[in-house]
């Protein structure tokens, strides 16, 4: 446990902070996800991942992480980094959240899991977006507009590479941020990769459903705005410096650090989904560019970058069972 994290925990548990907005409240489905402000000034999200659907939600927070660790060990370079810190862990049920929310979740979920980060300055994606819709019209000269910005901003070739690496599945318009001040885009809510929301038997029917992160028109703003803006682009000297220094030794040790604060096996970072995603690190390292969209849906349908079988024959693993997964026993949300 590093010192944020430490201060972080100290201040929860003394009830030293304030909540500066709810923005779910645990019902109908939704997660309880506040913004609070503790004594000290730091400002957080706090996400309590609840044990709504049987499966999924303790993989979505270690997905959470990776995308974290990919974006740490990069390096910070000179935008900085564009995933806030954060931790994840078995829900804590420190007093103080119980004062808040209750010692019980409203709706009787239980709860699973949490996911604790920095906060992520000012517009997300949609509201940026209307902002600007108020002095630019119509909506397709706004969109052009933010397409401009994200072709010239090194923040955003970031975000697009990790969600090319990890195959991020629901970059939408309110899962990333951009802050005006410092000319720099963020990326939040970073759980949806590797797989479908819903996992299919034995959860071997490969990284993505569709092509959900290549889009055109204004779905490009439902999903995938980053990567669709840049297929194909050529990386900046210091991404590329930042991927030639990756100590991919330490990243996936810090994985197995995680998996086991989640109820993982410490080995799980063997399994053929990070074996994919390194790889394609590699390729787009290799290459000093991303894919191409054409390129892209080649790693889907033929290749050792996406395909379970293609990268188990290829030296892959099947670590990580779906019954790894299972957050619940019944449909009474029990665990």
């Amino acid at each position: 446990m590093d010192e944020w994290e430490k201060s972080i925990k100290d201040q929860l548990t003394k009830n030293k902070f304030k909540v500066v907005e709810v923005f779910d409240d645990g019902t109908n489905g939704a997660n309880e996800v506040a913004h609070l402000r503790l004594a000290d000034g730091t400002e957080i999200i706090q996400k309590v991942m609840l044990g709504v659907r049987t499966y999924h939600q303790r993989r979505k927070a270690l997905t959470e992480v990776v995308n974290y660790l990919l974006d740490f060990h990069l390096g910070e370079g000179a935008c900085g980094y564009v995933v806030p810190a954060l931790f994840a862990e078995r829900f804590q049920n420190y007093e103080s959240y119980s004062a808040v929310w209750g010692k019980e979740n409203v709706d009787g979920h239980k709860r699973i899991c949490q996911v604790i980060r920095d906060y992520a300055p000012l517009w997300s994606g949609e509201n940026w977006r209307g902002e600007i819709y108020k002095t630019l019209r119509p909506l397709g000269a706004v969109d052009n507009r933010i397409f401009n910005k994200i072709h010239t901003n090194h923040s955003a070739f970031r975000i697009a590479l990790i969600d090319f690496i990890t195959v991020n599945q629901d970059r939408s318009a309110r899962n990333w941020t951009f802050d005006p001040a410092q000319d720099k885009f963020f990326a939040i809510d970073n759980g949806m990769a590797w797989y479908h929301e819903y996992p299919e038997p034995n959860w071997l029917g490969g990284c993505v459903i569709d092509d959900v992160i290549l889009q055109v028109g204004a779905w490009r703003f439902i999903s995938g705005v980053f990567t669709t803006a840049l297929a194909g682009r050529e990386l900046s000297e210091e991404l590329l410096k930042g991927m030639k220094n990756f100590d991919s030794k330490a990243f996936f040790k810090e994985i197995g650090i995680a998996s086991k604060r989640l109820g993982y096996p410490e080995n799980i970072h063997e399994d053929w989904r990070f074996t994919g995603l390194f790889r394609r690190f590699l390729w787009i390292r290799d290459k000093g560019r991303f894919p191409t969209s054409e390129e892209y849906r080649k790693w889907r349908v033929s290749s050792g970058l996406m395909n379970p079988d293609k990268i188990i024959e290829t030296g892959g693993k099947s670590v990580w069972k779906i019954e790894m997964d299972k957050d619940r026993e019944s449909k009474k949300n029990e665990v």
